[in-house]
């Protein structure tokens, strides 16, 4: 049997001030935050948790701040808020040499003003060995999703395998104590753009000098880059967007450096177009040899993009509209200005669906198939109606967005329906 004494009388851990002041850092660390004050000359007074830093900023400073959520200090990521007094309480695993290692509960609490100052440190587990804890105090048990916590039972502590220890008590947080290494802004740009695999001779002037005279994060420097944007304030009207629309981690910046404009950006926060899908539609449009554009029904036309860059990869699909065009033909209808007539080729249905903003181009395989016959209709040689038959039945004819077509143009296509022997099945 385990010599339960030995443990009782284990030495608690008793941090020297050193080791105090760099526990309750730790401890507040972990959540990030970011604090700012506003004093009475207008400025702003702030304090950052992760590198335990006051700084006083200008309002203009501030709105950077916010926009970026970086530290102008240590340009970690950080969340903002004003609340003056917090406190704080964790489990930490603290080093001590190579050896030993504690593991410690502890508590403190932090007022505007001051640094982080630690209430309590109560030792729960001790290790000499990285293998076997020699100790741990009864009563610190897991919760639902492997939080610790403490229960009444804090009398003694128990032998117990590493393994063990953790198989009970769930994930100990390990919040490593290290001092923050500084940077200066020049260098956080550069780690960025390395990181971004940009080099600075792609980068034009006012840009550059508007990104180091700033503070920026990754993704916001990839849309200044992409949409050529010229000022902080550009940037800022859009924020909401650029918060959430993509994470710069996932773009290939460079590709698409001063490739688009603020317009483009402005279309995509009024639509909410994700901008990952837009640059894949910027692709599809360089692919095709198609003029970039802002259609109405985005959604629609990058299917409609995306489908013709299938057929295009697939020929035959081509080769067996040609055919069908040559045999539809037959079909035509001519009369003054008015001309209905069948697609020749799948890039035709894609002007098309473009042009009249629908999705007649999820009918390309279908129409290349023969299971439905596709018709546009021209007046005065200017498209104006889409028209789907099936069976020798009229399933659909629509004008621009979808509308029904009007009294003039539907007369035309009542008489070529019933010049084919065909019927209206709408």
């Amino acid at each position: 049997m385990a010599n339960r004494n030995k443990y009782r009388s284990l030495k608690a851990f008793k941090p020297t001030k050193e080791e105090k002041r760099a526990l309750a850092s730790a401890l507040f660390s972990h959540k990030s935050k970011f604090i700012y004050k506003r004093l009475k000359n207008g400025k702003y007074r702030t304090y950052c948790f992760r590198c335990n830093n006051y700084k006083t900023v200008t309002l203009d400073e501030l709105k950077q701040i916010r926009a970026s959520r970086l530290c102008p200090t240590c340009f970690n990521a950080i969340e903002t808020g004003i609340k003056q007094e917090m406190t704080e309480s964790n489990y930490i695993a603290f080093p001590k040499g190579e050896v030993e290692e504690y593991g410690v509960f502890v508590a403190g609490k932090w007022k505007f003003g001051s640094a982080p100052k630690l209430t309590s440190c109560d030792t729960v587990l001790y290790s000499d060995d990285p293998e076997h804890c020699k100790a741990w105090r009864n009563g610190v048990v897991a919760g639902l999703g492997y939080r610790l916590y403490r229960i009444a039972k804090m009398q003694e502590f128990k032998d117990c395998r590493f393994d063990t220890y953790f198989g009970r008590t769930g994930y100990y947080n390990r919040l490593e104590i290290n001092n923050i290494e500084y940077r200066s802004r020049k260098q956080y740009y550069q780690d960025m753009l390395e990181t971004m695999e940009i080099e600075p001779s792609l980068i034009k002037s006012n840009q550059k000098k508007l990104i180091q005279e700033s503070l920026f994060n990754k993704n916001q420097v990839a849309f200044i880059l992409i949409f050529n944007l010229k000022s902080r304030e550009e940037l800022f009207k859009y924020q909401k967007y650029i918060n959430y629309s993509t994470n710069a981690r996932w773009l290939d910046v460079k590709g698409y450096i001063n490739r688009l404009n603020i317009y483009h950006l402005d279309y995509l926060s009024r639509n909410n177009i994700a901008l990952q899908q837009y640059l894949d539609y910027v692709d599809q449009c360089e692919m095709l040899g198609l003029k970039l554009d802002k259609p109405k029904e985005f959604s629609v036309k990058h299917r409609e993009l995306a489908e013709l860059i299938k057929i295009n990869k697939n020929s035959i699909y081509s080769d067996l509209i040609k055919k069908n065009f040559d045999n539809y033909i037959q079909y035509e209808y001519i009369d003054g200005k008015v001309h209905i007539l069948p697609f020749k080729t799948p890039e035709e249905i894609i002007k098309c669906g473009s042009e009249l903003h629908n999705c007649i181009a999820q009918y390309i395989q279908n129409y290349a198939k023969k299971r439905t016959i596709l018709f546009k209709m021209l007046v005065a040689d200017k498209l104006e109606v889409a028209i789907e038959v099936r069976g020798g039945v009229l399933l659909q004819a629509y004008q621009d967005m979808n509308k029904d077509v009007n009294k003039y143009k539907m007369k035309h296509i009542n008489k070529w329906l019933k010049k084919e022997g065909w019927i209206d099945g709408r």
